[in-house]
């Protein structure tokens, strides 16, 4: 499981015992102040609008400048299940991130529907 918090990700594992406990390890994410994750992030902000029927939240906007907190976010929203979101969650690549995302919007917006 990949537990994200604001600038970092860590992988979280059980340890079997008498007691509750884990092993944390942070996890490195790649390509996350790319040119092409903030072009991403562009196009997150232009396609929630035709995938949700409504502006951003303006809550999102924080995240303007952290593609892959703003991916980490935005998969949280959208209803593509547990198996989508993990796949996002423990992908190191942030544009590959926002990629997905991208597509699973596009796929599904009620604008191309029409």
């Amino acid at each position: 499981m990949k537990v994200s918090c604001s600038e970092r990700a860590a992988i979280v594992r059980p340890i079997d015992g008498d007691f509750l406990a884990a092993e944390v390890a942070t996890i490195e994410e790649t390509r996350a102040l790319d040119a092409d994750a903030f072009m991403r992030t562009r196009e997150i902000f232009e396609a929630y609008q035709g995938f949700t029927n409504s502006a951003p939240p303006q809550s999102l906007y924080r995240y303007a400048r952290e593609p892959g907190v703003l991916a980490d976010v935005v998969v949280q929203l959208m209803e593509v299940g547990i198996e989508k979101m993990q796949q996002v969650l423990e992908t190191r690549d942030v544009v590959a991130r926002l990629e997905a995302i991208l597509g699973w919007m596009r796929e599904v917006s009620p604008a191309r529907a029409n």
